[in-house]
């Protein structure tokens, strides 16, 4: 197998122009042992780069046809949605000093009226806030509302891509959504769940003030881990934010203030009212303190995000109405609540058969178990607090409807039921067809500016130091304490131990063979002086059998004669 000069990156990408439709980020090594095996001859690396490039050209054309496809596409888009909101914002004349004559894109809004209808039809007033790195080469971010349904899954209501996070363009989505959603009296009675990200809590407080605003206790864990370290500190965190009631909460605080107090002053600065269970509202009838269902949907769209914005818009649709689809199926049979909420509630009841019930009335008990609380039916409270945040009932409650010969499934908020889900899932998105069916538009627009930072453009996202590594096998050291060989205490190494070697802890012995110094040699030189005076006249006994020394023979052998003599009688 030899170079052949006339085969080039043209005749590649034509060859494996279906492949590239495929797999856009087709990798070079990839491309190389493919032609290798078809055409029996080796190709270069940037051979391989040229024509994916090539490839991706005869695909989509350059960057300002792709772009100025976008007017056809929305016009297709309202003609098979017409009521649903895409929203086109180009540059603003004299934006941050950008002079262009020509229309730029800026920014896009896509929500369709069948997701809205879904969601405010079958779903609780919640919403998870997030924006995610779009991995081209133009850069930008793509920013998503993501509810849950009823089953506790998530449900992408609106998404839209924007030049980055900052005040401007999260003051933009966040008035986009609640003009789509038709939020009134500033978002009163509905949820938000978000990072700390400062241009998304500046835009909540400005448009959505009545809402209730609650930060993800994982990020603020994972800022706050940073300093304070420890298993310990890891349980209390997360037992003081998970409290279902302040009792609870309280306790942690107190047994974190006696482990350390620094930490727990550090716990209190992030204000715990928005991200401890104690302290949330009741009425969305959600215990969520993570934003993991933002996180779940920027995951699902991962390989959209390499795509430039029409092919990404694209897929996010497909995908979109193909869940749709499949969910309208999901659930069947003759069940009360939906297969997650049923699971939670089973544990529930593994552990109410350890309660005692005493009633009051006949809508009113005492339950005991470690604790007591008290149960109210009408009002559907619990002490623990537990069944008033999630509407799923506790063991408390299961225990009362044992006593009471009712199931445990009918004290269940109305969200969690079948017919909830399904209403979710009644509205479905139509089809598109492809682009040669789309209506001519004539809306020429130029691409956003290339962003070229220094290095290597980075594909995958920066992970927390607490984060798993993706080696098998292999074990973080982060947060372990360092152990001072001096004193063998936790947070420090010998070379930085303030403690007096004099002192009741013992160095450890260094490995291989000691060095003398000069006073031990001087104590081994008199140790040896006073054996050697102990032991005068004595010689130092060699190896194997002792020899008879010659006088010892002459005795012996004098001896032996002497034995053998007559003896002389008087």
């Amino acid at each position: 197998m030899l170079k052949n000069r006339q085969l080039n990156a043209e005749f590649v990408a034509t060859q494996f122009l279906p492949i590239f439709k495929v797999k856009p980020q087709w990798p070079a090594k990839e491309i190389q042992d493919a032609v290798k095996e078809k055409f029996k001859v080796i190709i270069g690396k940037w051979m391989a780069y040229k024509a994916k490039t090539c490839a991706h050209n005869k695909l989509h054309g350059s960057m300002k046809e792709h772009y100025s496809k976008i007017g056809s596409y929305l016009e297709a888009l309202k003609q098979a949605n017409p009521s649903s909101t895409f929203e086109l914002v180009t540059v603003p004349s004299g934006y941050y000093g950008f002079d262009s004559t020509a229309e730029v894109f800026f920014r896009i809004f896509v929500c369709f009226d069948s997701v809205k209808k879904g969601f405010l039809a079958g779903c609780r007033r919640l919403l998870c806030l997030d924006g995610c790195f779009l991995k081209t080469f133009l850069g930008g971010m793509l920013l998503a509302a993501i509810g849950r349904d009823a089953n506790d899954q998530m449900y992408p209501v609106a998404w839209a891509v924007v030049e980055g996070e900052n005040n401007d363009s999260w003051t933009w989505f966040m008035n986009e959504l609640k003009k789509c959603l038709e939020v009134t009296d500033d978002g009163k009675g509905w949820t938000l769940v978000s990072d700390q990200q400062k241009g998304l809590l500046n835009a909540v407080t400005l448009i959505w003030s009545n809402a209730e605003h609650r930060n993800c206790a994982r990020h603020i864990y994972a800022n706050w881990h940073k300093k304070f370290k420890g298993d310990d500190l890891k349980e209390l965190f997360w037992r003081a934010a998970r409290s279902y009631s302040e009792a609870d909460h309280k306790k942690a605080i107190v047994d974190m203030r006696e482990l350390n107090a620094d930490a727990t002053e550090e716990f209190i600065k992030q204000n715990p009212k928005c991200f401890c269970r104690c302290y949330l509202n009741t009425e969305t009838k959600t215990d969520v303190i993570v934003n993991n269902m933002a996180e779940t949907f920027n995951g699902y769209i991962i390989q959209s995000r390499s795509k430039h914005i029409i092919h990404m818009l694209e897929d996010i649709r497909v995908s979109i109405m193909t869940r749709l689809s499949k969910m309208q199926n999901q659930l069947s049979g003759n069940v009360m609540v939906c297969p997650r909420i049923q699971l939670k509630l089973d544990k529930e009841k593994d552990r109410a058969y350890r309660c005692t019930v005493y009633p009051s009335s006949n809508t009113l008990f005492q339950v005991k178990y470690l604790d007591d609380v008290s149960v109210d039916l009408n009002n559907r409270t619990c002490t623990c607090r537990k069944w008033d945040l999630t509407g799923i009932p506790c063991y408390h409650v299961c225990a009362v409807a044992g006593f009471i010969n009712r199931n445990a499934e009918d004290f269940c908020d109305s969200y969690f039921t079948k017919q909830m889900y399904l209403k979710s899932y009644e509205f479905t998105i139509p089809p598109l067809p492809s682009e040669k069916y789309w209506p001519a538009v004539d809306y020429p627009m130029e691409p956003p500016p290339i962003k070229i930072g220094p290095g290597r453009p980075k594909k995958n996202r920066r992970k927390e130091p607490h984060e798993l590594t993706n080696k098998p096998g292999k074990l973080s050291k982060h947060g372990m304490f360092m152990t001072c060989r001096k004193c063998n205490g936790k947070g420090h190494n010998k070379s930085t131990c303030t403690e007096n070697s004099t002192g009741t802890s013992q160095q450890k012995r260094k490995r291989g063979r000691p060095r003398k110094t000069a006073m031990a040699e001087t104590s081994q030189g008199t140790q040896q002086s006073t054996q050697t005076t102990q032991q005068s006249g004595q010689q130092k006994r060699s190896r194997g059998k002792p020899r008879k020394s010659v006088a010892a023979q002459q005795s012996t052998q004098t001896t032996h004669v002497d034995s053998q003599a007559p003896v002389a009688l008087p």
